[in-house]
């Protein structure tokens, strides 16, 4: 209880604070993270999520997809999303940086968010770029794998797979934004993957204050300010109603 409590003290104090976001966030929703026993790794294997994989044999994925694509659509916000979008309402926390592609903050209410790891609700043809909305690809799904209408190239969602590059706009805005702030959150993140893992890093080198909340120990863990081991989601909503109190 006492990190919960200074937690919530360190965002009463301050002045330009941030959240780094990971799967862990999201399970309570529903959605499985990638590497528990039983996340997607387990169950299909790490080639599910490898950009080389997927050009190999993109109906493997699209297979696994047709099945998420409804309870990504389906899915809500839980609390810990929603203590987020109160802090952002509350005027303490600039902006979310997730690794996730499931669209939970923005449901939630948060209004400024980098998607680092890019996002399902949109779709782009991997030979000449056209682009397609959700709507376009859940139609060219019902096919046998979601083809270009200008060129009969497969049609990828706009999700970073391993293997790809972050979109750099979005990583410079991230960066700039944990190298300004005072403070950053970081929930449901493991940090085992480059470069998202640098982000809090980047706030602990001007002088900010990193509050971790993650259900199993990080590598970051010596690092933070402040631990908060426990569900990251009901850890969040103590988090933020003892910092509205203040």
């Amino acid at each position: 209880m006492s990190e919960i409590r200074n937690a919530a003290e360190l965002i009463s104090n301050s002045v330009h604070a941030i959240a780094l976001t990971g799967a862990g966030i999201s399970t309570d929703s529903g959605i499985p993270d990638f590497r528990s026993p039983d996340g997607l790794f387990a169950k299909y294997g790490y080639d599910i999520t490898d950009i080389e994989a997927f050009r190999k044999s993109p109906y493997d994925f699209f297979k696994l997809a047709s099945r998420l694509i409804s309870k990504l659509e389906n899915t809500k916000p839980n609390a810990g999303h929603k203590a987020l979008a109160e802090l952002e309402k509350m005027g303490k926390l600039e902006a979310v940086i997730t690794q996730n592609i499931d669209n939970l903050h923005q449901k939630a209410g948060n209004k400024r968010v980098l998607e680092l790891h890019g996002t399902y609700l949109s779709a782009s043809c991997m030979n000449c770029r056209r682009k397609y909305s959700f709507e376009d690809v859940k139609e060219l799904m019902k096919g046998f794998l979601p083809l270009c209408q200008s060129c009969f190239g497969i049609v990828k969602p706009d999700v970073i797979f391993f293997g790809e590059t972050l979109p750099p706009h979005v990583f410079e805005e991230a960066e700039l934004l944990a190298g300004s702030s005072d403070l950053i959150i970081v929930a449901g993140s493991s940090l085992e993957v480059f470069p998202a893992s640098e982000i809090p890093s980047m706030t602990k080198r001007n002088d900010g204050k990193i509050i971790l909340v993650n259900a199993t120990p990080t590598v970051l863990d010596g690092e933070a300010d402040i631990v908060c081991r426990g569900n990251t989601s009901e850890v969040l909503k103590r988090i933020v109603t003892l910092a509205r109190k203040r």
